[in-house]
């Protein structure tokens, strides 16, 4: 058993007993009442599991998840928010070769994953949100340059 299947998809909490979600059999609970919590963000996700017939990588369900938050709620969700998820680097014109392979069958993939009952989205928006939340592109950390790790590495992201 990995550790994803040990954490509750809702309240986070490691747990060596979860419940599944009976749809998807991805998404682990604590109970009933984390199920139900996390349903209106899981619902979406479900669905496209469930279509696509496996669960994709990470980085797959990641950019589905903030695009599926960004369609719902906008680019600035709230006032505390420094900067809109456009405004970040993508780092894309940086990449080796080799990251940039994977992060074209990462959109390959992400394309035939996204539902197509979900806003769609040009692979210029859907690339540049890879490019930014993709680790280890351009031996940077999330755009932040190696000198300033040590700052930032006691930082939960």
């Amino acid at each position: 058993m990995n550790l994803g299947d040990r954490i509750c998809h809702n309240c986070f909490r490691r747990q060596d007993k979860l419940q599944r979600c009976g749809q998807c059999k991805f998404a682990h609970y604590c109970d009933r009442t984390c199920q139900r919590a996390a349903w209106p963000e899981h619902k979406v996700e479900c669905g496209a599991i469930k279509a696509y017939g496996k669960v994709p990588n990470e980085n797959i369900r990641l950019v589905a998840r903030i695009m599926w938050r960004l369609d719902k709620e906008g680019s600035v969700v709230s006032d505390m928010q420094l900067t809109t998820l456009d405004e970040l680097e993508d780092h894309i014109n940086d990449m080796q070769e080799e990251d940039m392979k994977e992060l074209k069958v990462d959109v390959h993939n992400f394309l035939d994953y996204w539902p197509r009952t979900s806003k769609q989205h040009t692979i210029d928006s859907i690339s540049h949100i890879f490019g930014v939340v993709r680790p280890n592109v351009s031996k940077t950390r999330l755009g932040v340059p190696p000198s300033c790790w040590p700052v930032i590495s006691h930082c939960p992201l």
